[in-house]
């Protein structure tokens, strides 16, 4: 490992931050299935092929201490420069439909009026500045969005309680024909593997309790979102671009009239972490590749490009739906041969150590 992997946090506070980047993605996604039962399922069962795909991770974790791409980058340079190249694409590309996604919703939501490029603008520097002050300030941050996000949860059950009804739940008589395509855009999304696959050398030893942890954590929230979103809009969810939001505007209690607002700046203050350890991904490739000086430059000129692109485009949600279809095709294929990849040099290296013991002895 190198000094730029010094700094080390929980396996909890890595749990946080990739819950909350599963969460963003599934709590901002336009609403296209409407009312139907069936999405309980998809959101199950692309949650158990995204653990599925974390199997390899977990047993290269429980081998050593480092990364996935630390122990490429430590075993071979020159696989170390093309993993970390196509891993810092992937992530980049996450953080532009991050950045069109929110983008969207804001102005969608309590932000019609303002301009696009403050949208756009205002909110990244902030993910950037996180992840250049390194992994334990961002850590201590997703920590307590975390908890307000959990407080806005219960706000939201308490004052919605006399409008859920039952009745709109049902059991679905059949599987849709497009039941496997949704699930397949669900695991397609789960940039958190790219993400554990760089930063799991930060948990050290406790880095595979952080998937233990954080899968059950999004899985849990992100059928309870469902739920309250079912339960008070019930076959009106069709009409509802953002059903969360929808809900949220109806609410009503004693400190908050109305919780849309509050509702907006959760969902921005996780696209902060979200956004922010993808850019601290690609800051610790580039630093263990090309020393710390170099990790923040790369993270800087991220932040740049993903900044010119989504200006050039005026935040487009388009571009969101379009690199979303980019990464579906790439993130799982990326995870595995990056876990290959490393489970064969840290094996290589392995033998190489025997040897020389071998050979001192």
């Amino acid at each position: 490992m190198t000094d730029v992997t010094k700094e080390k946090i929980s396996f909890a506070q890595l749990a946080v931050l990739l819950a909350l980047s599963r969460i963003f993605t599934e709590g901002t996604e336009f609403a296209g299935n409407g009312y139907t039962m069936e999405r309980f399922l998809v959101i199950l069962v692309s949650f158990l092929i995204t653990f599925a795909l974390f199997l390899p991770l977990l047993l290269l974790s429980s081998k050593s201490e480092n990364s996935a791409f630390g122990i490429i980058a430590d075993g071979n340079k020159a696989a170390g420069w093309i993993f970390g190249i196509v891993i810092c694409v992937i992530l980049l590309a996450g953080v532009l439909s991050s950045v069109c996604r929110i983008c969207f919703y804001t102005s969608s939501t309590v932000f019609s009026e303002a301009p696009v490029f403050l949208l756009i603008l205002l909110p990244l520097p902030v993910c950037a500045y996180a992840a250049a002050k390194g992994v334990q300030g961002l850590a201590r941050g997703g920590t307590l969005i975390a908890g307000l996000f959990i407080t806005f949860l219960v706000f939201i059950a308490i004052s919605l309680w006399g409008r859920f009804d039952t009745g709109w739940l049902y059991v679905p008589d059949k599987i849709s024909g497009n039941f496997w395509y949704e699930v397949i855009k669900h695991v397609g999304r789960s940039s958190e593997l790219l993400i554990f696959g760089v930063l799991s050398c930060f948990a050290g030893k406790g880095a595979k309790k952080a998937v233990f942890c954080y899968l059950p954590a999004a899985l849990l929230l992100s059928e309870l979102m469902l739920l309250a979103e079912t339960l008070v809009l019930g076959p009106f969810l069709n009409s509802a671009a953002f059903p969360f939001f929808t809900i949220s505007a109806m609410s009503d209690i004693v400190l908050f009239q109305r919780l849309d607002g509050i509702d907006a700046m959760a969902w921005t203050l996780m696209f902060i972490v979200k956004a922010g350890i993808s850019l601290l991904c690609i800051k610790t490739v580039f630093g263990q590749l090309a020393g710390k000086k170099a990790g923040l430059w790369a993270l800087w000129i991220s932040a740049g490009i993903t900044a010119a692109f989504a200006l050039f485009l005026g935040g487009s949600i388009g571009l969101s739906v379009m690199t979303d279809r980019f990464l579906v095709l790439v993130i799982p294929a990326a995870g595995l041969l990056t876990a290959l990849a490393a489970g064969i040099l840290l094996k290589k290296s392995r033998q190489k150590e025997e040897q020389a013991s071998e050979k001192t002895a």
